[in-house]
């Protein structure tokens, strides 16, 4: 993971490193995620790159259909040109001068892309050989991959409404669309969700990676499973933790739940927010006017009106305000 985290100080962006030094200061218009070591950063509506201290990779000169811009993965980002999406390599030469009508950020190599609207989806590899093809309605623009390659989710019209079913990477359906929502798949679990007619809201349960239902709708949320837990509700204001199959693992007791990232939580109590471990002891206290999740060790958080960064221990190591 890259050493470095992104900061907005006055509206503008810059970075800092894991001690909390400013390596590059905040005259971004706004920097995305850094992957593969350089980040895209957004000028005059244009997007380019710069790399760990803020140098010029590519000069802004893309256009990008996501609020974040883009990001290199397996060497290659995507753009929006022209009403298409296209690759770029890191030197910024279009790596398929043709384009797709629909393209997924690459992960692990492959791509799903559609070429024109109405058409059939395609898997692609970083040489845009077509590994595989399939039939759905629409796909989430960057699907996350299950680790163990199995199933990825895709929405299907059915007799006018959509509903998800499952796919494998050669392109075949594992299970029917039958489901309105559905998470990503974890160790061969995902959360779904059906109507529910006495609330006029979702009920969610869990199924197996052959569509089989693993647990029976009775919760009113859940999110993906995460290191083998999942946030579960039993009404808005009472959120917990499950695990693979349903038990809860930390009792439905906080005003909101996030999904554990590196072995820690974010949970609200008392209408502040704080950190929990895998236990359901607090490791952070409940200082915290928002909620935020740790990645490669530090945690950006809202204090007292200022956008902070905090360590595992909890302790501030950049703050707005410095």
């Amino acid at each position: 993971m890259d050493d470095r985290f992104i900061i907005c100080k006055n509206r503008l962006y810059g970075a800092i490193n894991r001690r909390g030094e400013v390596v590059i200061k905040p005259t971004f218009e706004y920097i995305g995620r850094y992957r593969e070591g350089v980040a895209a950063f957004k000028e005059r509506s244009r997007w380019g790159f710069i790399d760990r201290m803020g140098g010029m990779v590519l000069r802004p000169d893309f256009l990008s259909n996501s609020n974040e811009g883009s990001y290199f993965s397996s060497g290659l980002a995507r753009i929006y040109e022209s009403g298409r999406q296209h690759f770029i390599r890191i030197d910024g030469i279009l790596a398929d001068p043709v384009g797709f009508t629909f393209a997924t950020h690459f992960k692990s190599g492959f791509s799903v892309v559609q070429k024109r609207p109405g058409s059939e989806f395609f898997i692609i590899n970083t040489s845009f050989e077509e590994v595989a093809s399939f039939q759905a309605a629409e796909v989430p623009d960057i699907p996350e991959w299950p680790a163990d390659w199995k199933i990825f989710t895709c929405f299907t019209s059915v007799n006018g409404k959509w509903l998800v079913g499952g796919f494998n990477f050669r392109g075949h359906s594992v299970f029917k669309p039958r489901f309105e929502f559905m998470t990503d798949f974890h160790m061969g679990v995902a959360g779904f969700g059906v109507a529910d007619s006495q609330s006029k809201g979702f009920v969610y349960g869990l199924i197996n990676l052959d569509g089989t239902v693993r647990v029976e709708p009775k919760w009113n949320r859940i999110s993906p499973f995460a290191g083998g837990f999942a946030v579960a509700a039993t009404n808005p204001k009472r959120n917990g933790y499950i695990n693979l199959f349903g038990e809860w693992v930390i009792e439905p007791e906080f005003e909101g739940a996030t999904p554990f990232f590196e072995g820690v939580a974010c949970v609200r109590r008392n209408k502040k927010w704080g950190f929990i471990d895998q236990k359901g002891g607090i490791v952070i206290p409940f200082n915290f006017d928002g909620e935020g999740y740790f990645a490669g060790g530090m945690a950006a958080m809202l204090l007292e009106g200022q956008f902070v960064y905090i360590d595992k221990e909890g302790a501030i190591v950049w703050r707005e305000d410095s």
